[in-house]
């Protein structure tokens, strides 16, 4: 190879790669742009002939890329092929490198063959999850995956679930956590919905606020600090009448009296360092956020924050856009830098900010 070249992918793109060499099937696929993603090929050159091309992606405020799919040309054998490949995926990774990342996943169909040779080159297999695509549309082959960190974390385990419906963020991330302490077994779809019914403040399809979050730890002999820089109710944007605004505030009071028992609160804007300080004691805690600047969707979200390595949050986002293309790799992990969080880790207007902290 004697050019590299990273392409960003636009409405144009499906044509120009089929037109350098790149599979028809796969020019569409990769050529498709989708929401807010970063989304390239990189193509490896021998003078004029396309010999191999990378499909990569990631979200935006986020310091991780993602190697979706890698194509060779079919002239070149199998050991030219490999080394093409490593090539290309050595380029990726000083690429990403230079530009401050802090990992970069590579993600494999169940039977790809090239697992054992990333592997052999510094890659690290993960687990793949028992719940890793929505429901009750989950795909047969839900891919495998390896990472290689920019600088080696210790991390400690905590499982990954990709919540079941739209509106249990908050109970996946909860029982994640909840997992990762070792206080249940493992996460499951029951205990998800269980804890949802436990933590939601109104019926219906309704999101779970931080006291019920709490409340639902409590349930699992486990202990919650509730962070709330207001005490007003929270989570009514999507409440159209009075009387369900009425419902859901006495029914957020009921909550909150609930978790003061179960747990501290604390009404206070606490800053991300603040947050670094919990996770690095040891502790884990369920983030909202908004998700209108990963996911282009204005809508409250939790996630699990468990660590903080090479300037990055580390957190388990049980979300993913799978009609856009994302897999569990991609909420797993998942490495945030401190300001990105600052701008993500907020709320509705006026902004308000919360978390719940898990003690073992």
């Amino acid at each position: 190879m004697n050019r590299i070249e990273e392409r960003h992918i636009d409405a144009n793109s499906a044509a120009a790669l089929a037109k350098a060499g790149v599979p028809d099937e796969l020019a569409r696929t990769w050529g498709s742009p989708a929401g807010v993603q970063d989304r390239t090929v990189v193509l490896a050159w021998q003078d004029d002939t396309l010999r191999a091309a990378a499909f990569t992606s990631s979200r935006p405020l986020t310091a991780y890329l993602k190697i979706g799919a890698t194509w060779t040309h079919p002239e070149s054998g199998p050991e030219a092929a490999e080394h093409l490949r490593r090539q290309l995926v050595g380029a990726i990774e000083e690429r990403a490198w230079k530009r401050g990342l802090v990992s970069v996943k590579i993600q494999y169909h169940p039977s790809d063959p090239t697992a054992a040779s990333d592997q052999a080159a510094g890659y690290t297999p993960w687990h793949t999850p028992q719940m890793a695509t929505p429901l009750p549309s989950a795909s047969d082959h839900v891919p495998t995956g390896q990472v290689r960190w920019r600088t080696e974390p210790n991390l400690r385990p905590f499982p990954y679930v990709r919540q079941t419906t739209e509106f249990t963020c908050g109970p996946a991330a909860l029982s994640m956590g909840l997992a990762g302490q070792g206080l249940i077994d493992s996460p499951s779809r029951q205990l998800e919905i269980d804890m949802w019914r436990q933590a939601t403040s109104v019926g219906g399809h309704g999101g779970c606020d931080p006291y019920g979050l709490a409340v639902a730890a409590h349930h699992q002999q486990a202990y919650a600090d509730v962070w709330l820089s207001t005490e007003d109710t929270i989570l009514t944007e999507d409440v159209s009448t009075d009387a369900d605004r009425d419902l859901k505030a006495f029914v957020q009071q009921d909550l909150r009296a609930a978790a003061k028992n179960a747990g501290h609160h604390v009404t206070a804007w606490f800053a991300i360092d603040e947050l670094r300080t919990i996770v690095d004691s040891g502790k884990a805690a369920i983030v909202l956020i908004d998700e209108d600047q990963m996911h282009t969707e204005s809508c409250p979200h939790w996630i699990l924050v468990h660590a903080y390595h090479d300037g990055a949050f580390i957190a388990h986002d049980p979300w993913t856009d799978s009609h856009l293309g994302e897999s569990w790799l991609d909420g797993y992990n998942l490495p945030i830098r401190p300001e990105a969080l600052e701008r993500l880790a907020q709320f509705g207007d006026p902004p308000y900010r919360s978390m719940v902290v898990l003690h073992v």
